[in-house]
């Protein structure tokens, strides 16, 4: 039954404005009276304002970019790093059903971003379900320092939209075919055996997809994310030929598989979600693999470590 007050005036939850250029002092009423001072300070973070036409909503990632959006990131002295127009819209699968969104970036032209190495595309990963906001961060760490080739890169920051402040989130790259990010070679539309990056996930929900025939993995194209007839039929064959070669016995026992799978990758991506406590790959969830020109598959880029991971009983 209690109530809040600033001064004689009751706070409504969504509806009272506030002004917390200065100290705030909140009176709770209740059978005892308690009072709150909340002072709201600058957290010294790079900060990130984006700007919708008309104040629009961000759609989901469902739905079409945003274009002609504005988007300006501050250095924490205040200097500005970046400034220009991009395509914003949000992202992820249960993440996005929470209230802190997350969301992506698609700038008019690459761009570094705050040391990070020039690109497009860019993530704003909300980490409403880890409320140490760190999970993703460190596991990121740990991934780096392991012998992969490629681990997303990452800065904490503060997040405005359209004057409103968000809070903090890590603004870190999307997983792309690129020199600077999984470096294989991009695949044209007329050869089929070129660069790609999947992504396995129980959500299932790309166009470009495919259950694979032995263990009924769920394999989405991720980069690219439209596939010819050919190029299609080339990832599924490769894949099925595989897992043939691991659930065969006499071709495992013989080894054949090590023709198709770099086992080197796998075993230092696996050491990151051994250490990590990550479980996100029974599902599996969020697990990418790719595979360059003539090459065999790797693991990785790593991802996805704000809920099953660093948890006591974690199941």
């Amino acid at each position: 039954g209690a109530k809040v007050y600033v001064a004689d005036e009751e706070v409504i939850s969504g509806e009272t404005l506030i002004d917390f250029s200065k100290p705030v002092i909140f009176t709770v009423k209740s059978r005892i009276e308690y009072r709150f001072k909340v002072e709201v300070i600058y957290s010294g973070l790079p900060v990130v304002f984006i700007e919708t036409p008309g104040g629009k909503q961000i759609p989901s990632k469902w739905e079409d970019w945003l274009s002609g959006s504005k988007v300006t990131i501050y250095n924490p002295d205040w200097t500005i790093d970046y400034e220009g127009d991009t395509g914003v819209r949000g992202r992820g699968n249960s993440t996005w059903s929470y209230p802190k969104k997350p969301y992506a970036l698609k700038l008019d032209s690459k761009a570094p971003i705050l040391g990070m190495p020039k690109h497009k595309r860019w993530v704003l990963l909300a980490n409403w379900m880890d409320r140490t906001l760190m999970r993703n961060s460190v596991s990121f760490e740990l991934a780096s320092r392991s012998g992969l080739a490629y681990t997303p890169r990452g800065q904490f920051v503060e997040l405005f939209v359209n004057g409103k402040h968000c809070g903090n989130y890590f603004l870190c790259e999307h997983i792309k075919v690129d020199e600077n990010r999984v470096n294989i070679d991009e695949l044209d539309e007329d050869e089929v055996d070129g660069g790609y990056i999947m992504e396995l996930d129980a959500y299932f929900d790309e166009v470009y997809k495919f259950r694979s025939p032995v263990r009924d993995l769920p394999y989405m194209f991720k980069d690219p994310d439209e596939v010819n007839d050919k190029q299609f039929a080339f990832m599924q064959s490769f894949i099925d030929t595989l897992e043939n070669c691991l659930c065969d016995q006499s071709r495992l026992l013989s080894r054949e598989y090590e023709q198709y799978l770099d086992i080197d990758s796998f075993v230092d991506w696996w050491i990151t979600y051994e250490l990590t406590g990550n479980t996100e790959t029974k599902h599996p969830k969020s697990t990418y693999v790719h595979r360059d020109k003539g090459g065999k598959l790797k693991a990785g880029p790593v991802w996805d470590f704000d809920w099953k991971s660093f948890r006591l009983n974690n199941e």
